[in-house]
């Protein structure tokens, strides 16, 4: 046969193609291209003498020396296919242009098949190897010089196999395919009872499906086969014959037909009284089941039957009748009502913040006021009692509910509505004025109220008159800081005013106006200095204040110049308070010349 395999050498040159010339002294002068003059198991060729050529193919590259007289040689790396890059390199690492080689390996021929009986054989490429494939084992011959080759046949029974050659670089064949198929016999059935058997192709796997599971025998070496028969109580089944390869026969379908017993009639009913009654076939079996219980009765030789009535104070039973095969009939239903008596209609003994009565023990009283659904149990004697839904008045209806839900009559209840006193509008409540605060504390507010003085630790109470004059002892008349406030019959009381009285202590000998005494002024009321806000400490120069003919004067006695800015607001607590009054700066006297000390109120 002839070989379809080519081997040769592309020879590829960039720019046109002439002959290198060497110049003196000059380092960059391009190598001459290789020349390839061998392309077999050795690859060689020529070039510049003790250049070096380079092989490059898709794997991995090569180099090798040129001799002195530019010979160079290599076993050849695409012997057996490929394409390969050829360039040199001189000593001083300048390249020539590339050069491509390949050798392309054709596929060998497909095989030819001329046998394949018992012997599969036919023919290749001379020397090719052939492959056939088969189950997933593999099987070889070699083809002669002539090309004919010859195996075992591995396809001895249904099935496919493929075939391709192989030559000695490896390169395979197109594939081929061959096929070989034997038709089985499907099975014949002879026996269709309580053994199922009959006759297929000797050694053949007969499987059989039925009620959803597979049965499997085997043919003897005769073709008969036997199996218990899966369908012996009726059914149908399918069947057909396998080989060892897995190949397989037409299908059969079989059914074996069962007579079906006659179902007993369904039951009559004649009573359904205190006695169940009624007619069915003589003897059979009627069952009945009622209140989760089952109850059973035989009809006689003239089908009557009859029992107590399970159901006789009402209900429902399911009915059928059972004969000797154990066919049942179609089943029935009954039910009988029983008309139950109302409850009790509802009795109320207490109606004012309790709501009781009495009703049938054990009894649901549903109670409905005020758009609104109210419940409560009657206990083992009838009583009941709840929170009165209307103890303020209004109207609500009482029924009694059994456990079966019936309702007794509704009956009416009406509370007169109870007139709620409105409320007092609340004032606001003045803050007292003081008018007066020396031996006697005295000043104005609303009319009978009570007016609140704190001070010293102490709380101290009053009332103001008719006319909203009121006072008191005044108990810081000997100097100090007090709170007052009004309040009235309520509790309510107005906002709090704070009031001093400032007190000069003796000085130092000699009446040494020079030292200084220090007054403390409360100013917790001073919405219009928080800084000054709390218990201030205010120094003051006893001097200027002994030598104050008037209030504008006293004020300039402050020591610190913050404090000036603010005197008009620590003088005056309230917008009509005139804390002149109560300080007589012209007639401070002093009773005695003690050391400077300092004096807190």
């Amino acid at each position: 046969m002839k070989q379809h395999n080519s081997i040769g050498y592309i020879k590829h040159f960039l720019g046109q193609n002439h002959q290198h010339q060497s110049y003196t002294h000059d380092h960059h002068a391009v190598p001459s291209v290789p020349n390839v003059t061998e392309f077999s198991t050795v690859l060689s060729g020529t070039a510049d003498a003790r250049s070096w050529v380079i092989i490059s193919t898709d794997e991995e590259s090569f180099r090798v020396k040129v001799d002195a007289q530019g010979h160079w040689s290599i076993d050849n790396p695409i012997q057996t296919g490929g394409v390969a890059t050829i360039y040199s390199i001189n000593s001083h690492g300048v390249r020539s242009e590339d050069i491509q080689i390949a050798k392309v390996v054709l596929a060998p021929n497909t095989p030819e098949i001329i046998e394949r009986n018992e012997y599969l054989s036919g023919t290749a490429d001379p020397g090719n190897t052939v492959i056939a494939t088969h189950n997933g084992q593999e099987y070889t011959a070699i083809a002669d010089e002539n090309g004919y080759w010859s195996m075992l046949n591995p396809l001895i029974s249904t099935g496919s196999m493929a075939i391709v050659a192989v030559n000695e670089a490896g390169v395979r064949s197109d594939e081929l395919v061959i096929a070989k198929i034997i038709m089985l016999q499907a099975p014949v059935i002879q026996e269709n009872d309580e053994v199922l058997s009959g006759t297929a192709d000797p050694h053949s796997i007969i499987v059989i499906k039925a009620n959803d599971l597979e049965y499997r025998v085997i043919a003897d070496e005769a073709g008969h086969w036997s199996i218990d028969n899966p369908i012996a109580n009726g059914g149908t089944a399918e069947l057909y014959a396998m080989d060892q390869y897995g190949s397989k026969s037409g299908t059969i379908g079989i059914a074996k037909m069962v007579e079906q017993p006659i179902p007993p009639s369904v039951p009559e009913i004649t009573e359904s009284d205190a006695v169940l009654a009624g007619t069915a076939d003589p003897y059979s079996i009627i069952v009945i089941k009622a209140n989760n219980l089952e109850y059973r009765v035989i009809a006689d030789e003239t089908g009557h039957w009859s029992i107590d009535n399970p159901i006789a104070k009402g209900g429902t039973a399911e009915l059928y009748a059972l004969n000797q095969q154990g066919s049942t009939s179609e089943t029935i239903a009954i039910a009988k009502l029983v008309q139950l008596p109302l409850p009790s209609t509802p009795i109320v003994t207490e109606s004012d913040a309790v709501l009781a009565g009495t009703a049938d023990p054990h009894s649901i009283i549903i109670i409905k006021a005020n758009d609104l659904e109210y419940r409560v149990i009657a206990n083992d004697a009838g009583h009941w009692s709840i929170d009165n839904p209307i103890a303020n008045g209004g109207v609500l209806s009482i029924v009694a509910q059994n456990q079966t839900g019936q309702q007794s009559l509704e009956i009416m209840l009406a509370i007169p509505l109870v007139p709620v006193e409105p409320e007092a509008p609340e004032y606001a409540i003045s803050p007292p004025i003081i008018l007066v605060n020396d031996e006697m504390l005295e000043g104005q507010s609303s009319p009978n109220l009570k007016i609140v003085i704190k001070a010293n630790d102490q709380v101290y109470e009053t009332t103001s008159n008719a006319d909203g004059h009121w006072q008191i002892d005044n108990p810081i008349k000997n100097g100090g800081f007090a709170v007052i406030y009004a309040e009235n019959s309520a509790g309510k009381h107005s906002d709090e005013i704070s009031i001093a009285k400032i007190a000069v202590m003796p000085l130092a000998t000699d009446n040494d106006l020079s030292d200084v005494l220090t007054a403390y002024a409360d100013v917790q009321a001073m919405p219009d200095h928080p800084s000054l806000a709390g218990d201030a400490q205010l120094p003051i120069d006893v001097d200027s204040l002994l030598s104050a003919n008037s209030l504008n004067d006293a004020q300039n006695v402050w020591l610190d110049p913050n404090a000036a800015q603010d005197a008009d607001t620590l003088m005056f607590q309230q917008s009509m308070q005139d804390l002149s009054n109560s300080f007589n700066y012209p007639v401070i006297e002093l009773d005695t010349v003690q050391p400077a000390t300092q004096w807190v109120a």
